[in-house]
């Protein structure tokens, strides 16, 4: 969208997805300097709580739970700027359509999203309202497209050739919200009273691992650096247990209450004043990691979810459904695989190297499509991300960017390494 149209817009409605703050939001910065009066709305698709084509609801009760604490959060900070956050139950084509008819809005901005069904209802929304001025602004990368040394369609084919050349890259400043927000309009439903937030309250977990929101984001970035966790990153970060031993981050990057560039610079104030060591680069590393699955997802759209993946492997269709729950609920007899998936159970949260064991058991002792696995973490992780989950599994399955194919974890010696001394197992078993 040409950014000069900005000047003829007045009445707006900032679109929140998978952006849910207010600062480094440049989006929402943008809304709040170019708008004459801005409705902030999040849209609760109903989809994602119906029985998807794997048997499970993409929005299991883990993460339904640190979403409420997310929305609730959110409101009170734009309740404290005069605004407030409207919340519809709604595919967002309907919701966008009754805005533009009933309130004559003639713009909306929001983040720029990367994975395929998330940029198909943006498309739709566009294709609904042509009149609409339609702006989308990164906030959800290290980097924007303009960043990258490179055309989206010459993107490096492994990890390894895309952190080369972008690791060395400038990042941006973060920017701190302290504009006023145009006054909403009149009319604008009750925000705890509506049918996505008793919707959210019926399928969420009544206890958190974790407490959603900007301020627990921040709060957990300050805390972390300011211990000496990140100068032991890299000798903790394969760790099974103990919330120290990685940065935990995800939970809020993956609902955008934190940004990957306050992070970094985070970091960077880190390594001036207190150590940079290998450690620390290795949270830059991570950090890459993620970088690349979201332009991974944004090049490879609806190819992420093929069970041949992007490089059209030929794969076994069996699939066995007394396997499949055996794993679901931690009932595979392979006891590192078992205590991890009960954790993710319980929690909604599994450790990285927990993550790949229980993953590579799927796809290798299990011989099940991986397409189940994914959904299945989509269902019950706090941390769900689209292009990291989606991306990883099809990395690990060897139908993704991985030119070593298939990945297979020993679990001996994977619990030999991590549970020497079986206490991870002990917890859980």
């Amino acid at each position: 969208m040409d950014i000069s149209k900005e000047n003829h817009s007045k009445n707006g409605v900032y679109w929140f997805t998978n952006d849910l703050r207010l600062s480094d939001n440049l989006a929402f910065i943008r809304a709040a300097q170019n708008l004459d009066s801005l409705i902030c709305v999040y849209c609760l698709d109903p989809q994602l709580l119906d029985t998807n084509e794997f048997g499970i609801s993409s929005l299991g009760p883990h993460r339904a739970k640190f979403l409420l604490d997310n929305l609730f959060e959110l409101n009170a900070s734009l309740e404290a700027y005069g605004s407030s956050l409207q919340i519809y139950f709604s595919n967002p084509v309907e919701v966008f359509s009754y805005l533009v008819n009933e309130h004559k809005i003639n713009s909306i901005y929001t983040a720029k999203q990367f994975a395929y069904r998330e940029i198909e209802d943006f498309k739709k929304v566009q294709e609904r309202n042509p009149s609409i001025d339609v702006f989308e602004i990164g906030s959800h990368t290290l980097f924007s497209i303009d960043d990258l040394p490179f055309e989206l369609n010459e993107f490096p084919a492994t990890f390894t050739k895309f952190r080369k050349i972008t690791e060395s890259l400038n990042l941006r400043e973060s920017r701190v919200f302290t504009k006023v927000i145009p006054s909403s309009l009149p009319g604008m439903m009750n925000f705890e009273n509506n049918f996505a937030i008793q919707a959210l309250k019926q399928v969420a977990s009544l206890h958190g691992l974790a407490s959603g929101g900007e301020i627990a984001a921040n709060k957990q970035l300050q805390n972390y650096f300011s211990s000496k966790s990140p100068a032991r990153y890299k000798k903790t970060r394969n760790s099974l247990d103990g919330w120290s031993n990685s940065t935990k981050f995800s939970f809020w990057l993956a609902h955008g209450c934190i940004s990957p560039i306050q992070i970094m610079h985070k970091l960077q104030e880190y390594e001036v004043t207190v150590e940079k060591n290998e450690s620390t680069y290795w949270i830059y590393f991570e950090l890459l990691w993620r970088e690349y699955f979201q332009w991974y997802a944004l090049l490879h759209g609806k190819r992420l979810f093929l069970h041949k993946g992007i490089q059209q492997h030929a794969l076994g269709d069996s699939f066995n459904l007394k396997s499949y729950v055996n794993w679901c609920e931690g009932r595979t007899g392979f006891e590192i695989v078992d205590a991890c998936m009960r954790e993710l159970n319980a929690t909604g949260y599994m450790s990285n190297r927990g993550r790949q064991i229980v993953a590579s058991c799927f796809v290798n002792e299990l011989n099940l499509d991986w397409r189940y696995g994914a959904a299945y973490f989509e269902h019950m992780l706090i941390d769900y991300d689209v292009a990291s989950n989606w991306g990883n599994w099809q990395y690990l399955a060897g139908v993704g960017a991985d030119s070593q194919g298939k990945r297979h974890f020993n679990l001996e010696k994977q619990t030999a390494a991590h549970d020497p001394e079986g206490k991870f197992r002990d917890k859980w078993l």
